[in-house]
């Protein structure tokens, strides 16, 4: 009997089966940041930074629909301006992020565009001094898991290659640690937290390394 039933529901999924267009691929491209953080005494501005991006994705598409789970790793950089003791200084930080997406939505001829959520986990974190002497900064929560939101524009320009644009940021906020010591010192003369939402926009080329159709 139960063989019987698996014969059964096998012969039902099948047709459905054959019209779902599914894709495994790889994407990876370049990125600048899109952070808003809640900076203040000595640092006096930030300016976003050129990072980089790969991820895996699956997508499956039903008609016009599109569902598409991802696992990836981005580079987040920005640059710091500072006052140090009286004197401008610049420094970056560069902080890598690992993301899983689920993207959801329409497929019409060559043109994709998808939204869903995302969950960001900090990887590591870096950073560069440049003309910077006596300051760190550092982020806090470094273990902590942020939910995100991601739109995502895609063209396919052949059956295997697409071009993708796409914005993401967090919704829950990171906390970082600024740090600045007295110089000719060892000892820390100012620290205070500061926070902020981390995101990004993108561009990347895509591969489809299987596919069905």
């Amino acid at each position: 009997m139960h063989k019987l039933i698996c014969l059964f529901i096998f012969l039902y999924l099948a047709p459905a089966c054959k019209a779902v267009d599914f894709k495994l691929g790889l994407m990876a491209g370049v990125n600048t940041s899109l952070n808003q953080l809640y900076t203040y005494n000595d640092i006096t501005g930030t300016d976003p930074k050129l990072g980089y991006n790969a991820q895996a994705y699956a997508r499956f598409k039903f008609s016009s629909y599109i569902l598409q789970p991802e696992l990836g790793y981005l580079t987040n950089r920005v640059g710091f301006s500072l006052n140090e003791n009286g004197q401008s200084a610049e420094c970056n930080f560069n902080l890598g992020q690992m993301y899983t997406s689920v993207l959801m939505g329409f497929q019409f001829s060559k043109i994709r565009f998808a939204i869903g959520p995302s969950i960001v986990f900090y990887a590591n974190q870096g950073f560069d001094a440049l003309t910077s002497k006596k300051t760190n900064i550092s982020q806090v929560n470094e273990g902590r898991a942020q939910i995100a939101a991601v739109a995502n524009l895609g063209i396919n320009v052949s059956k295997r290659w697409s071009i993708d644009a796409r914005v993401s940021r967090t919704f829950t906020q990171s906390e970082f640690n600024f740090t600045q010591s007295e110089f000719n010192s060892t000892s820390p003369t100012n620290s205070y937290n500061f926070s902020g939402n981390t995101g990004i926009i993108s561009i990347m080329l895509g591969y489809a390394i299987f596919k069905t159709k």
